[in-house]
């Protein structure tokens, strides 16, 4: 009996660490995604014909094709769950559930959660995280730049530049 509570109307696939460098992975296909795919892609789903994907992501915005690495296993004991070991650490991890279909296409309709394997030093070398703390400062004002336009009654658009300044002020239009 599996340790995982299902829910038979939701799809699930989860990867769970296991060990420093390894991940336990369990998958539940509801009956109403088996039949979507049956419907659409003439395939029967089952334990028996079902493959697991392993995608490394690292540092990438997954879209499903461009992963740096990936590797398929074949569910040959025809269960729910499997445990892939001697993963290369500091890197992120996907897996995707799917079949093949007659035309030799991989076709995945479970994603799982992303992970990260640690390194040695506890976090990954690709990955520096750096505090800082907001600071109030005034801003640094330029003087010789404005982004305000004054506007005359007749409506010319003088610029504000010194010199322009100097001659509003003399005229009483600022």
């Amino acid at each position: 009996m599996s340790r995982f509570k299902r829910n038979n109307q939701f799809d699930e696939c989860v990867i769970l660490r296991k060990g420093s460098n390894s991940l336990l992975v369990h998958w539940y296909v509801s009956n109403i995604t088996k039949e979507m795919v049956k419907e659409s892609c003439g395939l029967k789903v089952n334990e028996k014909n079902m493959v697991v994907v392993i995608y490394d992501v690292t540092n990438i915005a997954f879209n499903g094709h461009n992963a740096h690495k990936l590797k398929i296993y074949r569910n040959r004991k025809q269960r729910s769950r499997g445990f892939i070991p001697h993963l290369p650490l500091g890197r992120t991890y996907i897996v995707d559930v799917g079949i093949y279909t007659k035309k030799g296409h991989l076709f995945s309709f479970i994603r799982s959660n992303e992970i990260h394997l640690e390194d040695s030093k506890g976090f990954s070398r690709n990955c520096k995280i750096k505090w800082s703390y907001p600071t109030n400062q005034t801003p640094k004002w330029e003087e010789t730049f404005s982004v305000y336009s004054c506007y005359t009654m007749d409506t010319k658009i003088i610029k504000q530049n010194r010199r322009n300044v100097a001659l509003l002020k003399s005229h009483r239009y600022v």
